[in-house]
């Protein structure tokens, strides 16, 4: 399985939803919705990102690891070691 994008493709409404099982905190969820909302910079441009984690963000492997282990455990439910 090729994972090398997958900071890139992050759906944004999918990661929420996870955060929001265990996060009750309403204004933790919404700070994290609007770090992901927020953009990037690239080459001096401001560019929006609808999805994705902003990589070398501080909060990026964190949330990359939330859904990381969604798919493990969905992996295993399905009888994958």
């Amino acid at each position: 399985m090729d994972l090398e994008r997958f900071f890139d493709t992050v759906v944004h409404s999918k990661l929420i939803e996870v955060l929001s099982r265990t996060i009750k905190d309403g204004r933790v969820i919404s700070l994290i919705h609007k770090y992901l909302n927020a953009g990037v910079i690239q080459e001096g441009d401001f560019v929006e990102a609808p999805e994705g984690v902003p990589q070398g963000g501080l909060l990026s492997p964190l949330l990359g690891n939330v859904l990381l282990n969604e798919l493990d455990w969905e992996l295993e439910r399905r009888g994958h070691k």
